[in-house]
This record gives C-alpha cells, sequence and structure tokens, in this order.
C-alpha cells in the first residue's frame, strides 16, 4: 500500500491533488486565527496586516531561495488580473455577508466557483465532463445545502448573487494561474497579497475604521505573522495545484477546506458542530474521495518505460499541456 502511494505522489495530477489538499487544509485554519484576532484588529485591519506581511514573506523567500521573481511586461497584465480578481472576490464575499448569513454567503461563493470552474475548464483547458462530474457536483450540492440549514426567508436576497459573482471572480482568477504557466508562484502570491492590501483600505476608509481595535499583544503579533505565512502557502499550493490538477475537479478538492474547518474550529474553538454539518462534511468527503482516482495515472507512469532501452520519461513533464490564457 506504501509503495502504491509512492508511486501515486510521483505523476503530476497526485501532486497537484496533494497541493490542492494542503491549501484547503491551510484555509480551513484561517478561520479559528481570524476569529482570535478579531479582538485586537479590525476586519479590515486583518486583511491590511495579513496582506502586508504576506507580501515581505514572498519577497524575502523569493531573495532567500534565489526563486526566479522576473516580471515581464506581458505578464504584468496578468498579475492585475489577479490581484483585482480576488480583490472583486474579497469584496463580493464581505458585502455579502452583511446581506445574508455567513453560511449561505460561503455556499453561494463555492457554487459560483464550482460553478464556473468547470465551464472554464471545458472550454479553455478541454476538461471533460461526465458521469463522475456530475455525481460529484450533486454531492457536493447536498453538502453545501447542509451547511445553510436552517434556511429562513433571509436566506434569498441579492447578497445570493454577489455572493456568486465573488466566486465566479475566484475561479477566473484559478484560470489565469493555470492558464499562464509562466507566472511564477512567488509573483502570483504577491499580486494576490497586494490585491488584498487594497481592498482591506479601502474598506477601512470607507467605514471609518482603524486597523487596531485595542493595543497589539505579543500573541496578537505572532498569530499575525502565522496567519501571513498561511496564505503565502495557500497562494503557493493553489497556484501549483491548479497547474497540474484539473480546474473543475479543483475547485471541488478545495471545498473540502469547510471539513477542515470543522475539524479545526471543534478542536481549537470548541465549536460543536451541528448535524447537518457533520452530513454535509462527510459527504464531502465521500465526494473528494470519490473523484480522486489516480489508478491509470500509475498505468500510465510505467507504460512510460521503453521496452526496448528501459528509458523511462521525465516524471516532472506534464501528461497533459494546458492552453496559455491569450
Amino acid at each position: 500500500m506504501i509503495r502504491m502511494f509512492a508511486q501515486r505522489v510521483k505523476n503530476d495530477k497526485a501532486k497537484g491533488f496533494l497541493a490542492l489538499l494542503g491549501a484547503a487544509i491551510l484555509f480551513g485554519s484561517t478561520g479559528a486565527f481570524v476569529k482570535t484576532l478579531s479582538e485586537s484588529f479590525t476586519e479590515p485591519g486583518q486583511l491590511i496586516v495579513r496582506s502586508t506581511i504576506a507580501v515581505f514573506m514572498v519577497v524575502a523567500l523569493s531573495r532567500l531561495m534565489r526563486a526566479r521573481f522576473a516580471i515581464t511586461r506581458d505578464q504584468i497584465k496578468y498579475l492585475v488580473a489577479v490581484g483585482v480578481l480576488y480583490a472583486l472576490s474579497t469584496s463580493c464575499f464581505i458585502y455579502a455577508v452583511t446581506s445574508v448569513k455567513a453560511s449561505t454567503a460561503l455556499f453561494m461563493l463555492y457554487v459560483g466557483v464550482i460553478v464556473i470552474t468547470q465551464i472554464l475548464g471545458s472550454l479553455f483547458f478541454r476538461e471533460g465532463f461526465g458521469r463522475k462530474n456530475i455525481v460529484a457536483l450533486g454531492l457536493l450540492a447536498v453538502a453545501l445545502l447542509m451547511y445553510m440549514q436552517p434556511i429562513s426567508p433571509q436566506t434569498v436576497s441579492i447578497g445570493l448573487l454577489i455572493a456568486f459573482a465573488g466566486g465566479a471572480f475566484e475561479a477566473l482568477s484559478y484560470a489565469v494561474r493555470k492558464g499562464k504557466e509562466t507566472l511564477t508562484k512567488e509573483s502570483v502570491t504577491a499580486a494576490q497579497s497586494l490585491g488584498g492590501l487594497a481592498i482591506g483600505a479601502v474598506f477601512m476608509v470607507a467605514n471609518a475604521q482603524d486597523i487596531m481595535r485595542t493595543h497589539l499583544t505579543p500573541l496578537a503579533a505572532i498569530l499575525m505573522f502565522i496567519l501571513g505565512a498561511i496564505y503565502v502557502g495557500i497562494g503557493y499550493l493553489i497556484t501549483y495545484g491548479m497547474r497540474h490538477y484539473s480546474l473543475g475537479m479543483g475547485s471541488v478538492v478545495l471545498s473540502s477546506d469547510l471539513l477542515f474547518a470543522l475539524i479545526i474550529n471543534t478542536i481549537f474553538l470548541r465549536q460543536a458542530p451541528t448535524v447537518f454539518e457533520m452530513v454535509g462534511s462527510m459527504l464531502i468527503f465521500a465526494c473528494i474521495v470519490y473523484t480522486t482516482d489516480f489508478s491509470a495515472d500509475i498505468a500510465n507512469d510505467e507504460d512510460d518505460e521503453d521496452p526496448e532501452d528501459g528509458s523511462v520519461e521525465d516524471e516532472n513533464e506534464p501528461l497533459v499541456r494546458t492552453p496559455e490564457l491569450d
């Protein structure tokens, strides 16, 4: 079993899946940090500070690891698109939360992400849409509905459309990461962080808020630094994962952050999950298990060996090259 798992991780598709799963775990942990830091920072203040930390951290890591951080003139428009799309997605979600329940806004955000990534994957990346996609989307729809419970008249409002739009913007940013492979993980993560910094400043000025609620404590400073590092990790992992995994099914994997958030919040915030949340989590887990099958990839890896000379193709060579977004 261990040997089989090791074989699976050798192919790029499996690495992409694990990267997206890692991003989901990290994203699932952010709720506990945000909840704890809300005692010291305002909401826009958290966004501004963590984004600033992330930008400096990306630059520092790039210099430390001597990573390529050069940006060509052609890449600027795509990096601007990533930053703008992230800012739009964040602002839409913030507005939606003020109009409907947070769980409802999160539900529609994921609906937007998953629906639009399925469409973009089929149109631009030649990703098929078969029975497995339909079953997976059905399971995920029921799971997300569980997270919405109980449904009330408040559920229906313009906030639903705004949250869906936020998911659509996020899906577009994933497509840019996947389609423009010349963009480095460092530059994409920095662009996303700058977008967060900009939208945080806009909301802070618009609502006449400060960055801090109270004085900064050593614990709050440490937690904020960790949160900034987590968002750097999320940016790196999503960029890598989307380039090596299908766009449509990749968004399904990322939705598992709801499951990990439930576990982490139960352990660290002592927030007992509801029955609906537990059922939804099990459905998400079932959806991930159902859509993750690397058996064909293992066979392909074995077929890569040339029977005549015993040579093996470079395992880092992508299985399918996706077209770049013009």
